[in-house]
């Protein structure tokens, strides 16, 4: 993913990205960013389960940085390799605009 993917958010609810664990470096990063005029609750939480796998439910572990309601654009960054990462929204009022923006790898 050289690229970020921006996830749009206009209501609340649990929005959530996969990796390629196999990525060297794996470096991922992220930021949860809201439009002029928007207020709203989240918090970010990671797993380090696979997703496909039926037999296992994943355990979200919350990030060591925002993983507790925040009410302001913040980011974070994992050195390590993460299976997902999830922002969960409990509130989001005003332009009711905002994005969950995900950056895997290395820009170059």
């Amino acid at each position: 993913m050289a690229n970020p993917i921006y996830i749009p958010i206009t209501a609340t609810g649990t929005f959530a990205m996969y990796f390629d664990t196999i990525q060297s470096p794996f470096n991922a990063s992220y930021a949860v960013e809201f439009a002029a005029g928007t207020t709203g609750t989240y918090t970010v939480s990671y797993t380090l389960d696979n997703p496909n796998d039926l037999t296992w439910t994943p355990v979200w572990v919350p990030d060591p940085t925002n993983g507790a309601a925040q009410t302001a654009t913040q980011g974070g960054f994992y050195g390590f390799p993460i299976r997902g990462l999830r922002v969960i929204f409990s509130a989001l009022g005003g332009s009711n605009s905002a994005r969950f923006a995900v950056l895997q790898g290395t820009t170059s």
